[in-house]
């Protein structure tokens, strides 16, 4: 009666079967090692110890014309790429890599969430922190007309809340109280740092 992180994925970024197949065959190196040696076999090179996007044609299709539109499952469009869970990596060397040839590397936060825990990109660092529970989680600054309005906001199809003004102490202990009465983990992002350490926002 569970969903499965990896179905989850799918549906969160809507992932078809041959999407989720190529995750998985780029997610197999990171959970054992003898899959590098495998790769390298296959691709006929011991230094090749990711998938390039040979290999994951080589592995999930047939060797006729539906290869070449199963191509375009790795366009910067499609949901693999769009939503940044697999990188492509050019070859080293002066002249351009055609994407048959260019590296699957997955995201390292979503190999990190597949196993159960949350890793923050590199790039936010220090900036982004996952809390399950802690303190002002009962909402006790919280008038009741004010949760009777936040309620009444989450009924909304996709909530979005903003708060702002002075007050940040009312504002987080709201935060932190919807994500309770939602039952969901609470994501805070510090986004003057990022912005200060030079990351898009």
């Amino acid at each position: 009666g569970r969903v499965l992180r990896l179905d989850h994925l799918a549906t969160a970024f809507d992932l078809d079967r041959f999407d989720l197949d190529a995750l998985l065959i780029c997610l197999a190196p990171t959970l054992d090692l003898r899959y590098e040696r495998l790769y390298g076999y296959l691709q006929d090179d011991v230094t090749r110890k990711r998938p390039r996007v040979n290999l994951v044609l080589d592995l999930l299709c047939q060797p006729d014309s539906g290869r070449l539109l199963l191509l375009s499952r790795f366009a910067q469009d499609a949901p693999l790429c769009r939503h940044h869970l697999l990188e492509l990596v050019a070859g080293s060397g002066p002249e351009q890599t055609p994407v048959l040839g260019e590296i699957l590397n997955i995201d390292p936060t979503i190999v990190a969430w597949l196993l159960g825990r949350y890793q923050p990109h590199a790039e936010l660092d220090a900036q982004a922190v996952l809390e399950s529970g802690g303190e002002h989680r009962n909402g006790t600054l919280l008038s009741k007309d004010l949760k009777d309005k936040l309620r009444s906001a989450l009924d909304a199809e996709q909530p979005i809340l903003a708060f702002h003004g002075p007050d940040q102490t009312t504002q987080r202990e709201a935060t932190a109280w919807l994500a309770t009465e939602t039952g969901r983990p609470l994501l805070a992002v510090d986004l003057a740092a990022v912005i200060q350490a030079g990351a898009s926002p």
